[in-house]
């Protein structure tokens, strides 16, 4: 009947064609909704990761428009409470190392100073010579009279005479003896020896510094060949001081003895009186003349 129904009635026909159409065109319709609503649906889920994107790149511009001037004001007290910690701890290390140094300098290092044994003292006292012109250096001779002041060397080479008085037979100086000197007729030697006398002082002076003063017994020449000045006599002490004569052909020889003390404090004190009375005598002459 079905078939029947369809074959024989056309509207049936059409009414069942319409109707197919229409489902069908529903169904397209379905379709497409659904296919547009989940196109919506994805392109709003990436609005919503771009406005999140959004939203963390422009953090801090969020806040500080949330925030206000508060906020950067806060963060700029922050920022120089830092600097002052900072200067603070800055300056109390500086002071630590001054006050340091000053407790060292003042405490410590004079402690040292202290402990430290303290050097000795450098003498200010004249010392004689070790050496002249390489020869050793036994003392000095000093003769006022004739303005002479010359080292005495432990020798009588050619070096030693050119620079000194040389020592040529006898023992040590100021010692018991006959200490014989020798030196060159040179203008700052023995060259005034001949203008000395008797009675006059000759001072020789050791390595120790102590003086002793000879006084002139005896001046005379010789010929070269004539050694008997040289002879020694232990009991005394004598000086005995040889240089050449105009010529060479003769040697002069001058000859001293050791004066006691006694002796030189008893010259002293008559030279002072004879001085003194000088001067009297010429004061008293000064207030006749007046």
């Amino acid at each position: 009947m079905a078939r029947g129904k369809h074959a024989g009635n056309p509207e049936d026909s059409f009414e069942d064609t319409s109707s197919y159409r229409s489902r069908r065109e529903y169904r397209d319709m379905q379709t497409a909704t659904k296919l547009e609503e989940k196109n919506d649906n994805i392109a709003d889920t990436d609005n919503v990761n771009n406005n999140t994107y959004g939203t963390f790149n422009n953090r801090d511009t969020l806040n500080t428009n949330i925030l206000g001037d508060d906020f950067l004001s806060f963060e700029d007290e922050e920022s120089t409470l830092n600097y002052k910690k900072i200067f603070l701890v800055l300056g109390i290390i500086v002071v630590l190392i001054i006050a340091g140094f000053l407790v060292y300098k003042f405490v410590f290092a004079k402690d040292k100073k202290q402990e430290e044994p303290s050097e000795p003292v450098v003498s200010n006292e004249a010392k004689m010579i070790e050496t002249l012109e390489g020869c050793k250096v036994l003392g000095k001779i000093v003769i006022e009279d004739i303005k002479l002041e010359q080292y005495i060397l432990d020798s009588v080479s050619d070096n030693a005479l050119e620079n000194g008085v040389g020592k040529l037979y006898g023992g040590s100086l100021n010692n018991y003896g006959n200490l014989c000197l020798i030196g060159h007729n040179y203008e700052d030697i023995f060259e005034k020896l001949s203008e000395l006398e008797v009675g006059d002082k000759i001072t020789l002076i050791d390595r120790e510094l102590e003086e002793t003063t000879y006084k002139i017994n005896n001046i005379f020449s010789i010929e070269p060949d004539n050694l008997e000045c040289l002879l020694q006599d232990e009991t005394k002490v004598e000086l005995t001081l040889i240089t050449c004569e105009t010529g060479a052909a003769t040697r002069l020889v001058v000859k001293a003895e050791e004066v006691a003390e006694d002796d030189v404090d008893m010259t002293e004190n008559t030279n002072t009186t004879d001085l003194n009375t000088v001067n009297s005598n010429t004061t008293n002459t000064s207030k006749e003349n007046v």
